[in-house]
């Protein structure tokens, strides 16, 4: 295996050998050299540093792939590999830019380094470069997965042909991370939705189930998400006609909505008190497109808050009101009757035998 190097001054050099001259030669104004403008145009300097890996049994050709690199100012750091070996060697060792790889070549098959370099899951691209490459063969590469195949005798274009390949590349690779990104946010927001205690859903403007999470399934008492899918929101989750206008913006309101507490039942016909906020979705052409629903089932809660209310007010052995009721009542009438100038009347039962059982088992 060789190595050379190129730096940013106008020389490079091969290990071992003494430097060889780049010799500095002017752009004719021809359409290859318009295109090499248009390469560079809007840089500044050079280019970062490029590092290649070449697949190739001669260096004389490896050093005009080089001199046509450092002519339109890449920095190039160069490797050369020989054998298959060496290649998957390297590949396995080291990061790289870009493949460029001889063809035909007396020590490999046609497309063996394109497979090798697929085979190592490296997402680098691959140039050919060659005597005579027929139109067929060209096809075939870049059918199998190479960026292009330039002949030797038009090796002027390879630079450009580098710096679209590094500007395609850095473009799948912004798409990849992109992707990638969406995908682990949504699988994120899957995972948060799926496993809330908050039923979360999304309607139509009709009021029909769009999605739904499983925690909503359950809470209506539903097998599966597409059974609930099935089912209107309008129609059968939300009974009361003005808490449903407001929830679903046909009163008239905008933006986000308040919660509201709503009764409504579930498959089996149970009672289900559930609190309920929701926005609306908006669609590109900034119309109303959707809305957005979290419901909490405040069933149990407010069994609680009853049952505690009902503990104050009554004697838990009885069921009667308790004195502290009795209080609370009083005072009610007493103000009622001052403000509105009507009589009431207190009327009091003696229970035989009550204050025993009271004292006895009572509170």
């Amino acid at each position: 295996m060789l190595r050379t190097e190129t730096f940013t001054g106008p020389a490079w050099q091969w290990e071992g050998l003494a430097p060889v001259s780049v010799s500095q030669l002017s752009m004719a104004s021809t359409p290859q050299a318009r295109l090499k403008r248009d390469v560079l145009s809007g840089s500044e300097g050079r280019h970062l540093p490029l590092h290649i890996l070449f697949v190739h049994s001669h260096v004389a050709e490896v050093e005009r792939c080089l001199q046509e690199l450092n002519k339109m100012h890449f920095t190039v750091s160069a490797e050369i590999v020989r054998t298959p070996e060496e290649f998957s060697e390297r590949l396995g060792s080291y990061s790289y830019d870009l493949v460029v790889a001889e063809y035909p070549s007396p020590d490999w098959r046609e497309t063996q380094a394109l497979e090798l370099l697929q085979l190592s899951k490296r997402q680098i691209p691959l140039i050919f470069v060659g005597g005579t490459l027929q139109r067929e063969t060209v096809a075939e590469f870049i059918t199998r997965g190479a960026y292009d195949c330039i002949e030797m005798g038009h090796i002027g274009h390879l630079p450009v042909a580098v710096h679209q390949a590094l500007d395609e590349k850095a473009l799948r690779d912004e798409r990849d991370r992109a992707e990638n990104g969406l995908r682990h946010s949504e699988a994120r927001y899957r995972a948060l939705a799926g496993n809330l205690s908050y039923g979360i859903c999304r309607c139509g403007r009709d009021g029909k189930f769009l999605e739904v999470n499983e925690a909503l399934v359950k809470m209506l008492g539903y097998a599966s998400k597409e059974e609930l899918l099935g089912v209107n929101l309008v129609g059968a989750l939300i009974q009361d006609a003005d808490k449903r206008a407001q929830l679903l913006g046909q009163s008239g309101q905008q933006g986000l909505v308040d919660p509201i507490e709503i009764e409504c039942k579930r498959k089996d016909g149970a009672p289900l008190k559930i609190r309920v906020s929701g926005q609306e979705v908006l669609g590109e052409q900034g119309g109303l497109d959707a809305y957005e629903v979290i419901t909490e089932d405040v069933t149990k809660q407010r069994q609680l808050e009853d049952h505690l209310r009902q503990q104050a007010a009554r004697d838990p052995l009885t069921g009667l009101a308790n004195y502290r009721r009795l209080a609370e009542v009083l005072d009610m009438e007493i103000k009622r009757s001052v403000r509105t100038g009507r009589e009431f009347a207190l009327l009091l039962f003696d229970l035989d035998g009550l204050k025993q059982i009271n004292d006895r088992t009572g509170i």
